[in-house]
């Protein structure tokens, strides 16, 4: 083999190395991006699950509660159980509902909502959003209010 060829052949595997280094990063990148999608997601089921983030629970006693977890889905059985738990609260969770005010809301009201996450819709004198029932009435209680569930 001569010299050039040698050569060649140097610029060829440090061009790849190069390649497969870019790579890695895109790869890094991506898989960076995917995790703080599960924890934004693992967030998001905190919250539906109605965990207060305040004071009132330390890191270690939240650390302690998923360590209990973890031991719990070790059994199948748990698993299905919470399972079906999650899958009752998510479907609770999908309503989407309407509501509709007989007399002018307060303004506490209408913040209230807001808080909710519900959004007003002119055209229709409604406002919309997702919400459990029971915190829906319970916010609304007292309130001249109609709530219906939509699709």
């Amino acid at each position: 083999m001569d010299w050039k060829k040698l050569q060649k052949k140097r610029e060829a595997i440090a061009n790849e190395s190069l390649r497969l280094k870019n790579q890695k990063k895109l790869l890094n990148e991506e898989e960076r991006k995917l995790k703080i999608r599960r924890y934004i997601q693992l967030g998001e089921l905190f919250d539906k699950a109605g965990i207060e983030t305040e004071e009132k629970f330390s890191n270690q006693v939240l650390l302690g509660a998923f360590i209990e977890i973890k031991k719990l889905l070790e059994l199948p059985e748990n698993i299905n159980k919470f399972k079906e738990r999650g899958s009752a609260l998510q479907r609770a969770l999908d309503l989407r509902y309407a509501i509709s005010f007989k007399d002018s809301p307060s303004q506490e009201s209408l913040n209230l909502l807001k808080n909710l996450n519900f959004k007003w819709r002119p055209s229709q004198q409604e406002w919309h959003g997702r919400a459990k029932y029971e915190d829906l009435s319970k916010a609304l209680n007292g309130l001249k209010a109609v709530i219906e569930a939509v699709k």
